[in-house]
């Protein structure tokens, strides 16, 4: 009974039967039954190959998607790997260790090129704040130096190494009297990170 079941729409489609059927029909309805054959043949092959070529079609801008966005995101990573080793190397430069006062250190300058003697003022100031860091400064005048003096001056300032430093402001002014003989007032600035253990 189950052999039945299993075969019996095979049994209802016998190939002899339907063949009958084909030559009794007229010959303008056997062209047209060849030719719907034809159709449905076309189509089991093809809308396969039709589904499968789109799906493959869809797989492969995806893939070219992801790979475009993979690429994106490496450059990112790149770009942001190279911003943490610039932020690394400015926290290094600004948190370097400064031995005694900001005072202390422009005096120390100062005495090197022998000018010690010709500063006025030396006035501890904040120049700014932001979330990270602080900066500190000095405004200092000098007067009765020259030109030379100066500039050797500014370079210790730009060359130092124990703590980084920078001219915020600087005016240089001649004396009536004395062409050569220099005033000259300044702000000498240096960031300090927040949370160093110097503030």
């Amino acid at each position: 009974m189950a052999g039945g079941t299993k075969y019996g729409l095979i049994s209802r489609l016998r190939l002899d039967e339907l063949y009958n059927n084909f030559m009794g029909l007229e010959e303008r309805q056997q062209w047209m039954a060849i030719g719907g054959a034809c159709v449905l043949l076309i189509g089991l092959i093809f809308l396969p190959i039709t589904c499968a070529s789109s799906k493959l079609s869809k797989l492969e801008a995806d893939y070219q998607k992801g790979s475009k966005n993979r690429e994106v995101f490496g450059q990112k990573i790149a770009e942001y790997q190279t911003l943490q080793a610039e932020l690394a190397q400015i926290k290094k430069s600004i948190s370097g260790k400064q031995t005694g006062s900001l005072n202390s250190l422009i005096e120390s300058i100062a005495n090197e090129i022998g000018i010690a003697s010709n500063i006025d003022r030396l006035k501890p100031m904040n120049l700014g704040s932001t979330d990270y860091y602080e900066e500190d400064g000095v405004d200092a005048a000098i007067s009765n130096i020259t030109l030379d003096q100066l500039s050797q001056f500014l370079r210790k300032i730009d060359e130092n190494k124990t703590t980084s430093l920078h001219i915020k402001k600087l005016e240089v002014k001649t004396r009536y009297n004395k062409r050569d003989q220099l005033s000259v007032s300044m702000q000498i600035g240096t960031y300090r990170l927040k949370g160093d253990e110097g503030e």
